[in-house]
């Protein structure tokens, strides 16, 4: 009994089906024995056994159709021996494709966690922008506001300099005025002394040469 691909059903190890030290072997999810090359024709055009009609759309294409290696020497075990080998290597093929798919899935969950980490960093950033866009115009708005007291202090100082400035001016001008009165005062009694000692002084020869006469 020998093994026939059930899409040409030529001897899946018949000598079309060798290719270097190997048969062209493969099997489909479902478990369909067929020769590599015509898998891969079928599934070009759609992705079911032909023989089970199994559907294998949802699979990946190492899921879908299972490259198999099977040496061209002669078979030294029963044909049954042969498929028992094929299928646990089928199955074998099966577990490492669902391994690889639980990784996909596990690696897939953490995209999906990674973007929305991404998209809450992305938002948390927008926050902290505009929370700095507050905080500058609030900074810009105290360093007015300081920019202002300090001119006011400033003011301020200047008034308090200009009064003190004045009356140290006032001080001076009244002490100004009160020697300028004194001055005056003494200028006044210094001509009334004149004008007296000259009054004596004209009436003097006068008296003087009415004696000598008596």
């Amino acid at each position: 009994m020998d093994l026939e691909c059930c899409i040409c059903l030529g001897s899946v190890f018949g000598e079309s089906a060798s290719q270097g030290e190997n048969f062209d072997v493969a099997a489909f999810n479902c478990g369909h024995l067929v020769h590599h090359t015509c898998g891969l024709q079928i599934l070009e055009h759609k992705a079911v056994c032909p023989y089970c009609r199994a559907d294998l759309s949802k699979l990946s294409d190492t899921e879908r159709l299972i490259a198999l290696s099977v040496p061209k020497k002669k078979p030294t075990l029963s044909v049954a021996s042969y498929v028992e080998k094929i299928s646990s290597e089928c199955q074998e093929h099966k577990e490492k494709s669902s391994v690889l798919e639980t990784r996909k899935h596990a690696l897939r969950s953490q995209e999906i966690e990674m973007i929305n980490t991404v998209d809450a960093l992305r938002t948390e950033i927008h926050r902290s922008q505009r929370t700095i866009s507050i905080l500058e115009g609030k900074f810009q708005k105290e360093l007015s506001a300081r920019a202002e007291a300090e001119q006011l202090t400033a003011l301020r100082d200047l008034a308090i300099e200009t009064r003190r400035t004045l009356l140290e001016t006032q001080e001076a001008h009244a002490l100004t005025l009160r020697e300028l009165n004194h001055i005056t005062q003494k200028m006044d009694e210094c001509r009334e002394r004149m004008q007296s000692d000259l009054r004596t002084d004209r009436g003097t020869p006068y008296k003087k040469l009415r004696s000598e006469t008596t």
